[in-house]
């Protein structure tokens, strides 16, 4: 928003703020869905691929390629084309909230709360735990997730086997296994286990674990 729009009704409610990027979250599902269900969409993308396929066969013996295989070839890429945009809106729209949540928490006085039952250098969930949960997750997911997704699958597992010192928020305002999380994510890249050429904000498996 610009300086000239008028801020007043968020600023006054900010629960408007937080409707309004639900609805906009709302009807970017409904044209993603309205395009076509995705599974017929993911059927054209096979199409499309195969058809690609032939005709690079083709044009390698030197045989001409029927315009229909052409046409046929043009029709699907627009059709996904829809779909690939309404991704990238709603990709868009998960890293800019991220990036928002992270400067909010940020700036939320947040009362030191002293519970010395906790020591700070108390038992913790190891890593290699952590490591095994991350690769659950994302084969859940299909093989790629975002940050939040992974974190969301763990925490399904995790609810009620945390240590205490797993729970702590730091001054980033995440929680501590969370943040353990973010780096042993980190590790496996560097140790081949999630690709290290993933989009931005995106955890993707290698082959070898898909």
């Amino acid at each position: 928003m610009n300086d000239r729009q008028d801020l007043t009704p968020f600023l006054n409610s900010p629960h408007l703020l937080v409707q309004l990027c639900k609805d906009v979250i709302a009807r970017l599902d409904e044209q993603q869905q309205g395009a076509e269900k995705l599974d017929e969409l993911d059927e054209r993308e096979k199409q499309l691929n195969e058809i690609a396929r032939a005709i690079d066969k083709l044009e390698s013996a030197g045989v001409s390629v029927p315009d229909e295989l052409r046409q046929l070839k043009t029709g699907l890429v627009a059709e996904l084309a829809v779909r690939d945009e309404m991704e990238n809106k709603l990709k868009e729209l998960e890293d800019g909230l991220e990036e928002a949540l992270q400067t909010l928490r940020s700036k939320i006085r947040r009362p030191k709360i002293i519970d010395r039952r906790i020591h700070p250098n108390g038992p913790r969930t190891e890593r290699a735990v952590l490591r095994k949960e991350i690769i659950r997750a994302l084969e859940v997911l299909g093989g790629a997730g975002s940050p939040m997704q992974v974190i969301a699958e763990i925490d399904k597992r995790l609810t009620g086997k945390l240590f205490p010192c797993d729970l702590i928020i730091l001054p980033s305002g995440k929680m501590s296994w969370h943040e353990s999380t973010r780096k042993e994510r980190g590790r496996m890249v560097q140790d081949g286990k999630l690709k290290s050429n993933s989009p931005v904000g995106i955890w993707e498996l290698t082959r070898e674990y898909k």
